[in-house]
């Protein structure tokens, strides 16, 4: 992010397991100020 305010919400390594079928591994998701998700 090269914004100088630092993110309104930052996750990071998220991940999502359905039994033995991974899902999401190691997603990032950053929402700066003012955005919508």
């Amino acid at each position: 992010m090269t914004s100088r305010h630092p993110p309104a919400v930052a996750l990071e390594g998220i991940a999502k397991q359905f039994g033995h079928v991974v899902a999401l591994r190691e997603a990032s998701l950053t929402v700066a100020d003012g955005e919508f998700v």
